[in-house]
């Protein structure tokens, strides 16, 4: 009898409740470099992306907040936000409101070639959400070899901080991210493709088989 779970934080949430052992497995991801179509972004403005819905427990709300704090120190500088949900109006008004128009650019749904598309363009990943397991937005990013700013919950502060991948902020914390972006722009994504390529052959789909079939003693 064995049990899995795709974030460490389920696995001993698991255990917890079930006085059993419970392992860790990579979540996998299917989302492909091979289907990037190009997209040309500035050279003189540091490209962040987010990716989710938009929505309270996903944090736009606080992004939009570092942005309006960012612009205080910064001017070169985009965010492009892939996703919708019941917060879009509200969070457009605040840009508008907040002379960020031109800074955060809300592209809405994105399927998964747009995603990649914007991935393979973008300088680092911004995930600031309340609530969160092991999102598999991470893992796609290292894919691309896109460094990532997170909030600390869940499994995202450890594993940024095991691979060396990014920053992490504690969440609802609007200041500590704008700190945490304005950081990523002053340095290289080569520091952090370590690590990233690292996730990305970890978590692909033939290491979670290899390591399920050694769980469960049928690896040969």
């Amino acid at each position: 009898e064995r049990r899995f779970a795709n974030s460490y934080l389920l696995s001993k949430k698991i255990e917890t409740l079930t006085g059993k052992k419970c392992s860790f497995l990579p979540a996998i991801t299917n989302i492909s470099i091979r289907k990037v179509s190009p997209l040309s972004f500035s050279k003189n403005s540091f490209n962040f992306l987010f990716v989710g819905r938009l929505e309270k427990v996903k944090g736009p709300d606080v992004l939009v907040k570092a942005c309006i704090n960012l612009l205080k120190t910064v001017k070169n500088f985009r965010v492009n936000i892939l996703g919708d949900g019941r917060l879009v109006n509200e969070l457009k008004q605040k840009v508008y409101s907040s002379n960020l128009e031109g800074k955060v650019i809300f592209i809405g749904w994105a399927d998964e070639n747009k995603v990649a598309s914007y991935m393979e363009a973008s300088d680092a990943l911004i995930i600031p959400s309340r609530s969160e397991s092991l999102p598999l937005v991470l893992i796609e990013a290292a894919r691309f070899r896109l460094p990532v700013i997170a909030s600390r919950v869940g499994d995202c502060e450890r594993i940024i901080k095991k691979y060396k991948i990014g920053y992490t902020f504690n969440k609802n914390d609007h200041l500590e991210l704008s700190y945490a972006m304005e950081k990523m722009m002053n340095e290289r994504k080569i520091k952090f493709s370590t690590g990233l390529k690292k996730i990305d052959e970890e978590f692909k789909q033939e290491s979670a088989v290899r390591e399920f079939l050694k769980q469960i003693r049928l690896y040969i």
